[in-house]
């Protein structure tokens, strides 16, 4: 045994040759693949065909290819056109060229695999560009990617074993020679066997084997709206979802906007923040247009994140950020896009949390929350901002029935309070306790407008009347 380890000790230098090039390339095939994987991810998912075609057919190929013969071919077979390597630098270009192949596919995986009600949270709370690629989209990115990508580096390891045919001093390679030098094979393979060795022969390079990655009226003080909109319309091709909608929103009313599923009410309240970009018409709050400026020219995206932090949005869905604790996501958008002080911040966040009934939660990720908690800290994410109006979508119908009477508790403070609300609901008696006014829509247009008193015990529209006889009906057949 002494005389074994006396063998790897006189061999000291090859070994730690072969193990540094081994380190060395791994490090920098690793990053590299990950940075063009990155662009052949992206080019993976452009909707031009120019750039996602030839992309999906360099994926494809490579990872047809068996690593071997495709280092055989930058070694050998790129000279012959004109492309002439070193060692060094063909291993490190085939290590690179081969494994951005698999990161194009996992990271193009996972991004097809993450929920896009997050993102567009973040767009809606004021983010844009950068800020919201960095806040908002890379951490749950990373997060659900990083195993695969782990493994992804390890075959990296793994596959520089097979740069010993174009006579590149690896660590396996240092091995081989030991052992015909001195004929001691277990002291030495014991000695590097932390280093990495040559992978099996049983691995599959075709398609199937890339690895896989494992949402009362009270009287106005004010006549002058504080939203305002004004003849707006909104087509999905031939589909007219919205058609020369028209009403106010005063400050400190409540608005609910009633209809049937499919009647436009969610588009109009995504029109209003701009997440859908209205064909016509006028958005103002307090007088100030939104989307399009007072000279007729579309808002860029800075500009409209600065108009979006004026309007807190509550999603169906929650949309919370997932990566983030309760009390991170209430803090989120205040500190960094409002770039509000963060003690402060966090004063109010635990004020809200407090308010809502989740301060023992502030700490607990989404995951870990029930419908109805998920989405009273949705309400206290939007209220952090500080907005002129709330927009409620349809915020219970996720929820089970049980869970239903804790977020309209909430809403219902909301209003007596005097907070500016427009809510898209299909909880009739909370419109009819909480509301101030209701708007009744049917097919993309306002049918009918009012106090509640006035539509639910006389509405003045026979639609509006149908409305509410089915209504009933169908609360009766659910009791019975």
């Amino acid at each position: 045994m002494m005389r074994d380890f006396a063998t790897v000790w006189s061999e000291r230098g090859l070994l730690l040759s072969g193990l540094g090039n081994t380190v060395l390339l791994s490090v920098l095939a690793g990053v590299a693949a990950l940075v063009l994987g990155a662009l052949l991810s992206t080019l993976l998912m452009s909707p031009r065909k120019a750039l996602s075609l030839p992309a999906k057919w360099l994926v494809d190929l490579a990872r047809c290819t068996p690593f071997l013969l495709f280092a055989y071919i930058v070694y050998y077979g790129l000279p012959s056109l004109g492309l002439q390597f070193d060692a060094w630098s063909a291993g490190l270009f085939a290590l690179t060229a081969y494994h951005a192949a698999y990161m194009a596919e996992i990271l193009r995986a996972a991004w097809a695999a993450q929920p896009r009600a997050p993102i567009e949270a973040g767009v809606a709370f004021g983010y844009s560009g950068l800020g919201l690629f960095r806040r908002i989209v890379l951490p749950p990115l990373a997060l659900s990617s990083a195993p695969v990508l782990g493994n992804q580096l390890i075959q990296i390891i793994k596959d520089s074993a097979f740069l010993t045919i174009i006579t590149l001093p690896e660590l396996t390679h240092a091995v081989s020679s030991i052992q015909s030098r001195h004929f001691s094979r277990a002291a030495v393979l014991g000695a590097v066997s932390g280093g990495g060795g040559r992978r099996g022969h049983g691995r599959p390079h075709g398609r199937g084997a890339a690895l896989k990655p494992v949402q009362k009226p009270i009287t106005m003080l004010t006549l002058i709206p504080l939203l305002s909109v004004q003849s707006l319309r909104k087509s999905y091709g031939n589909l007219r979802v919205l058609d020369d909608i028209s009403f106010t929103v005063a400050p400190g009313e409540t608005v609910c906007l009633l209809g049937p599923s499919g009647s436009g009410k969610s588009t109009l309240l995504r029109c209003i923040n701009w997440l859908e970009r209205p064909d016509s018409g006028r958005i103002l709050i307090d007088s100030q247009p939104i989307g399009i400026t007072s000279g007729g020219v579309v808002m860029n995206d800075q500009q409209l994140a600065q108009v979006r932090t004026r309007i807190g949005m509550v999603f169906q869905q929650f949309a919370l950020w997932p990566h983030l604790t309760v009390l991170q996501n209430v803090m989120e958008a205040p500190v960094h896009v409002q770039h509000r002080p963060k003690d402060a911040v966090r004063a109010e966040a635990e004020a809200l949390l407090q308010r809502v009934g989740l301060f023992d939660k502030r700490d607990v990720f989404p995951a870990r929350l029930s419908g109805g908690q998920k989405q009273r800290v949705g309400i206290a994410r939007a209220l952090a901002m500080k907005p002129a109006l709330m927009l409620f979508d349809e915020p219970t119908s996720a929820l089970d029935p049980e869970l239903v009477g804790e977020v309209l508790a909430v809403m219902r403070d909301l209003a007596a309070e005097g907070m500016t609300m427009l809510v898209v609901t299909h909880e009739m008696a909370f419109a009819r306790e909480a509301a101030h006014r209701v708007v009744f829509m049917d097919h993309g247009v306002v049918v009918e407008t009012g106090t509640p008193e006035a539509f639910f015990e006389a509405p003045s529209t026979e639609r509006g009347r149908q409305f509410l006889q089915r209504f009933s009906e169908g609360r009766a057949m659910a009791a019975g």
